[in-house]
């Protein structure tokens, strides 16, 4: 009896290291299966990523100078904001300045404008500007000069501006 029970040991563990060779095999193998197809995958998507990778550059070129060109937009935006609003002031300038009187001088700043030019009469300038909703305090700067080159009387004038409140953007509702 106890022959037979080394022997039936003996075999149990014989089964057992075959189960567990066999095992390991099977597991090796299957581990090899496994890494072949993660291979063959992986190559799969290289050859895909290749296949749009010139797609690819061009579209993050493309964001990139959309970003750039959004980042200057935004940046004109702010600038503009912030920007005295010089088209009204000279409409009205070109509106109020009699018609025998040209400019040939135009300094402005953000608080108003300093006016060279030649009339035909120059006394016309100043009331025809303080005329203006636009214009404050509308002065000559120097005194009249006749010019008998042109053939009119050269003039000076400064006048500060009245710039009306800036209007909100209107908004739409649905």
């Amino acid at each position: 009896p106890e022959a037979q029970r080394a022997a039936a040991a003996r075999r149990i563990r014989q089964r057992a290291v075959a189960f567990l060779s066999a095992s390991v095999v099977v597991l090796l193998l299957s581990a090899g299966v496994h890494l072949w197809g993660v291979r063959r995958e992986l190559e799969l998507v290289q050859s895909r990523r290749a296949a749009i990778a010139d797609a690819v550059a061009d579209a993050q070129r493309a964001r990139e100078s959309v970003n750039g060109l959004r980042m200057r937009l935004e940046t004109l935006a702010e600038l503009e904001e912030k920007a005295p609003r010089w088209t009204p002031q000279f409409a009205a300038l070109a509106q109020a300045l009699p018609d025998s009187a040209y400019l040939q001088a135009l300094t402005a700043d953000s608080t108003g404008l300093r006016l060279g030019g030649l009339a035909r009469s120059a006394s016309g300038v100043v009331p025809a500007l303080q005329a203006s909703p636009r214009f404050d305090r509308v002065a000559l700067a120097a005194p009249l000069r006749w010019d008998s080159d042109d053939a009119g009387e050269r003039f000076d004038v400064a006048a500060s501006l009245e710039e009306p409140p800036r209007s909100a953007p209107s908004r739409s509702t649905p």
